[in-house]
């Protein structure tokens, strides 16, 4: 979800790189030369799919269109967040564990650990501004809903605990592919038979599917799937094709049968398509160099992209009770979109110039 989502490194582009390649291999996490561009790319579409998805919930009455919009249309969000952590986790980490298993599963372990303690100190900045009541906040019962199960109604930024657990997952995941695929499976499907018999699936649960469906996926399909965009054209036009028809199919049954997230093998077909089809679209991008450079800054700071547009919605949203304004919901998504992206473009020059900027930012972020 941010620039060190998953990695925190400088790309091989990075201004600094030439000047601290010393550095590259004395310190690899450090700098990071082999992040893949288009990964990024993916990644800030996400972020404008996120502001849409949160702006549309704040600003859009509860009539055809919202359902349409957010139950239909940008339903992949949330889940595509998930599935993008765990495809990153068996892709950028698989060589490296295999040398350095250690130092890969502490790495994580701590990243999870940030996310996680990261959630619980929002989500207590949150009840101190009065937005949400703190009755009852300590006992194990509600504890328990918000930790284990995932109660939404409970809690903001539910998401990060979610993917912390998912980062938790990674290296077991790492240590046991085979494993992990068919237990990965085996989870998917005995989810979608529990909803048949009308069971509910926690929250957390639900987010932690998805990244272990994105780790199935990087473990087996990915790596395929990135050949055949690079072998040459006629593959590349062939899967670009079968991942546009995947992605309108998805849309096709989701809204015309009215499925929802909760079928889980159909949501994640579809989320898998969406993301496959963002992640082909760095290519065609390559003509408008200054909208491709800046989704990729977008994408690698998506945490903080994430954090910030939240804020900005809730104030717009307390503002337009505060004042008995109605907003508009395509000037609100546009404005918070501008605001993002300038605030992110100032960071990363400010982070790019000050080398104790940059550490603090990785240890918070990295």
């Amino acid at each position: 979800m941010n620039i060190k989502f998953l990695e925190s490194g400088l790309t091989a582009g990075h201004p600094r790189f030439g000047r601290n390649a010393q550095r590259v291999s004395t310190d690899p996490s450090i700098l990071n030369p082999e992040r893949d561009p288009a990964l990024d790319f993916l990644k800030g579409f996400l972020v404008l799919g996120m502001i849409a998805y949160h702006a549309g919930v704040s600003f859009i009455p509860d009539t055809h269109i919202r359902s349409l919009l957010l139950n239909g249309l940008l339903d992949f969000v949330s889940g595509s967040w998930a599935l993008v952590c765990g495809l990153i986790i068996t892709t950028h980490y698989r060589s490296r564990f295999q040398v350095e298993a250690h130092d890969v599963s502490k790495r994580l372990w701590v990243r999870a650990a940030k996310l996680i303690l990261l959630f619980s100190v929002l989500n207590l900045l949150v009840i101190m501004l009065g937005v949400r009541q703190a009755s009852q906040l300590f006992d194990l019962t509600t504890l328990a809903k918000v930790f284990v199960y995932g109660d939404g109604r409970l809690t903001s930024f539910g998401i990060l605990l979610g993917i912390g657990y998912v980062i938790l997952l990674g290296p077991w995941f790492l240590s046991f592919r085979t494993a992990g695929v068919a237990a990965s499976i085996i989870a998917i499907v005995s989810e979608e038979v529990l909803v048949r018999m009308g069971h509910a699936v926690p929250g957390n649960l639900w987010i932690v599917f998805c990244g272990l469906a994105g780790m199935t996926i990087g473990a087996t399909i990915w790596p395929r799937f990135v050949r055949a965009v690079r072998v040459n054209s006629l593959q590349r036009w062939m899967t670009t094709g079968m991942v546009l028809s995947a992605a309108t199919a998805y849309y096709v049954v989701s809204i015309g049968w009215n499925l929802n997230r909760s079928d889980m093998p159909i949501y994640l077909w579809g989320v898998a398509s969406i993301v496959a089809a963002f992640y082909l679209s760095y290519g065609w991008f390559s003509s408008m160099p200054t909208v491709r450079t800046w989704l990729q800054l977008l994408g690698r700071y998506s945490l903080i992209s994430y954090l910030l547009q939240m804020a900005l919605i809730r104030l717009a949203f307390g503002a337009q009770s505060s004042f008995a304004v109605v907003l508009s919901y395509g000037w609100i998504f546009l404005i918070v979109v501008l605001v993002v992206g300038l605030t992110i473009a100032l960071l990363d020059k400010e982070i790019r110039k000050s080398m104790i900027l940059e550490k603090s930012y990785r240890l918070v972020f990295g």
